[in-house]
């Protein structure tokens, strides 16, 4: 085997899955991070007031745990949201009934 055919076999990225976190495509080093070095891949990272979920086509999503390990699959999608939904006030809609 020539070189050139060597080369080509080769992974430029190996070691490194994309991923994709609230749509942006990232390569993170390794094959497993935890849910805690998951939200220091963007930058700035994923604040503390926000909790990552795996998007899982056709199922429920997952929330990831900050102690939890996650092997990572080729476009493997995350997304964020707030930790604490604030509902708003209660309407009195039938106060005057």
């Amino acid at each position: 085997m020539s070189s050139l055919e060597t080369h080509k076999t080769k992974d430029p990225k190996r070691g490194k899955t994309p991923i994709y976190i609230d749509g942006t495509r990232y390569h993170p080093e390794g094959d497993k991070l935890t849910g805690a070095q998951l939200r220091l891949v963007p930058s700035p990272p994923v604040s503390t007031d926000r909790d990552v979920w795996l998007d899982i086509l056709d199922e429920l999503d997952r929330l990831i745990e900050d102690d939890e390990v996650v092997v990572l699959e080729n476009n493997m999608r995350f997304f964020t949201v707030p930790r604490v939904i604030n509902p708003g006030q209660v309407s009195d809609l039938y106060a005057g009934a």
